[in-house]
């Protein structure tokens, strides 16, 4: 079975025991075919990939009996916790065992699920329904919400493609142009290139321009390299300039240079386009020295001086820094200052602390003082957390400079990672930090991390933090509070009193509660009192919304009662649906009353 697919259904085995025992104790409901009522979700997510199996031979129809023994055996599977693939492949097996009816009851099942267990459900049982009948799955995946529809659209297109990419590329050209349409196409290509590299650089040539997706021209390059490097460096080169050819021919070096890193950095030398040729010559020596380092390091330090030794420098250096610290650390000395030693000196110090401490405080404390080594400090005291937070916390204290406005970069950071392990001693050594906005920068992170497991307990530390301080560490808990318990967290930030706080608060609760489920984010929203937290709450909504259904978003921007602030948010989801749909975002833009001429002519594209 092709891994591509298996993701999904390993990371809820246990929820599946759940939906199953369900629908073993309901029977099997009736869905009225293939439509069912769905509940809003967000934005949509990674599609899931395409799983290559065995043609399904038709089989008599199951009993009722025989029905529940085959949903038996898949709990027998999920609860077998031996071993995750023979565990995922039985589940998968099973479900490709069931019939349509089977098939369709399972889905409406999976539909009464919350927002995450549906979601992830619905991907492999769409996958085998388009096998049966891609028509049906087809209008059953054009009837969900926006969130789940872009998706599982994908997923139908992917599976159908796998049998009939003719028929697939038919349908997918059929939808509205938009992001669906342009998803569907290219898992259609990405399906197609796994078998023929060649066919599906055609299938992609033969779209509308509007239809081509960075995505897809890597895999089909990769795939196309693996083959034949130079015919498919050939056929990229030959590509429109832009951000197609630019991900071909990326894919072209990386899949060349894994067996043959000098010719693929001598071909990628030639490549006209000067900005082309620094992104592919940085995804040769990546490659090459993930495979080879000490090769790839010796070859950067005989490049002549200027600007391409120092890009490969950087790059060579950072991809080995965790296999290779001290390698890496040869080739930081020989860089020039600037932003990109910094980065680097900094991943050196935290993966060399890895596994010699003391070679990696000795190595940081000669590097000249400056930026790079202010960066190292604090990568290495991060990885110094992990075994002595006292001690490390005290080294970053010594080593860092306070910033102009008092507090200390990345402070509040470390101390969470001290808090996960130990949340006690952890408030402990921060109350003994005398300067008071450093103390509530630093408690404010072990709220953040003790609200995960008590928020009742976080919010009595609230009141040890400066006033200052409290609205931020508010919204982190409430953000944090709300990931398991929405309603908990929101009744707590509606009785807070007026004020900053409180408008952080909410607008938090309402953010993490969008990402579970739109509608009652919505619904809880609606019922707020006019004001500045209700205003400053759907600014927040509005970016959880407008990916899916940007009407909508704009509805809501519009009914922020701060005219500024109603403005500015309208312009910003405006300028989002630009980016996601272009013809619908125009069309609404043109014709709108909530934006004046001067705003549509700085929004609309230039001709």
């Amino acid at each position: 079975m092709n891994p591509k697919f298996l993701w999904p259904l390993g990371c809820v085995g246990a929820l599946v025991i759940g939906w199953l025992a369900g629908f073993i104790m309901g029977g099997t409901p009736d869905v009225g075919g293939h439509t069912a009522t769905a509940t809003h979700a967000p934005s949509p997510a990674a599609p899931a990939e395409k799983i290559t199996r065995p043609a399904r031979e038709d089989s008599p129809v199951a009993t009722e009996e025989e029905k529940k023994e085959r949903l038996q055996s898949i709990l027998g599977a999920v609860r077998d916790r031996s071993h995750y693939m023979h565990r995922t492949r039985d589940i998968f097996d099973a479900i490709l065992k069931m019939s349509p009816d089977e098939l369709a009851s399972a889905i409406a099942v999976v539909q009464k699920l919350p927002k995450k267990e549906r979601y992830e459900l619905l991907r492999p049982l769409v996958d085998i329904w388009t096998d049966r009948d891609p028509h049906a799955a087809a209008d059953f995946a054009l009837s969900l919400d926006p969130g789940h529809r872009y998706d599982l659209v994908g997923t139908v297109a992917a599976s159908w493609a796998d049998t009939d990419p003719r028929a697939a590329k038919e349908w997918a050209l059929s939808l509205p142009s938009g992001n669906e349409r342009n998803g569907a196409l290219s898992r259609i290509a990405t399906q197609i290139a796994t078998k023929d590299p060649e066919a599906a650089l055609q299938f992609m040539l033969s779209l509308p321009r509007d239809s081509t997706s960075r995505g897809h021209y890597h895999e089909v390059f990769s795939a196309f390299a693996a083959k034949d490097p130079e015919g498919a460096g050939s056929r990229a080169l030959a590509l429109p300039p832009g951000q197609n050819r630019n991900q071909a021919l990326s894919a072209v070096v990386q899949s060349w240079a894994e067996t043959n890193p000098q010719g693929a950095i001598a071909w990628a030398a030639q490549i006209p386009d000067p900005g082309a040729r620094r992104e592919i010559l940085d995804n040769a020596y990546r490659s090459w020295a993930s495979n080879d380092a000490k090769a790839a390091s010796a070859a950067v330090l005989e490049l002549p001086a200027g600007q391409e030794r120092n890009r490969a420098l950087a790059t060579v250096a950072y991809s080995i820094g965790n296999s290779d610290p001290q390698t890496a650390a040869t080739l930081v000395a020989q860089m020039p200052t600037g932003g990109a030693r910094d980065n680097v000196a900094a991943n050196v110090a935290r993966s060399w602390a890895q596994t010699d401490l003391t070679g990696a405080l000795d190595w940081v404390a000669q590097l000249p003082e400056g930026e790079s080594k202010q960066h190292a400090q604090r990568n290495l005291a991060s990885q110094w957390m992990q075994t002595d937070p006292r001690a490390a916390l005290d080294y970053y204290m010594k080593s860092q400079p306070a910033s102009r406005q008092g507090g200390y970069p990345n402070l509040g950071w470390l101390i969470q990672t001290w808090a996960e392990q130990d949340s006690q001693q952890a408030l402990e050594w921060t109350r003994q930090i005398t300067d008071e906005k450093v103390r509530g920068e630093v408690l404010s992170g072990v709220i953040h991390t003790v609200a995960q497991q008590d928020p009742q307990r976080a919010i009595a530390l609230l009141a040890d933090l400066p006033a200052a301080s409290q609205s931020n560490a508010a919204s982190n808990l409430a953000s944090t509070w709300a990931q398991h318990d929405s309603d908990g967290a929101a009744a707590w930030a509606l009785q807070l009193p007026e004020g900053d706080v409180k408008k952080s608060a909410i607008s938090s609760v309402v953010g993490q509660m969008a990402q579970e489920d739109l509608a009652k984010a919505a619904g809880w929203l609606g019922k707020l009192p006019l004001g500045a937290s209700r205003d400053n709450a759907i600014s927040n909504f509005t970016y959880s919304v407008v990916r899916s259904d940007p009407e909508s978003a704009v509805a809501w921007a519009a009914s922020i009662s701060d005219e500024q602030m109603r403005n500015n948010q309208i312009q910003n989801v405006a300028s989002t649906w630009l980016q996601q749909d272009k013809d619908a975002a125009t069309r609404w833009i043109t014709q709108s009353t909530l934006l004046d001429e001067k705003t549509k002519k700085r929004l609309l594209p230039k001709n």
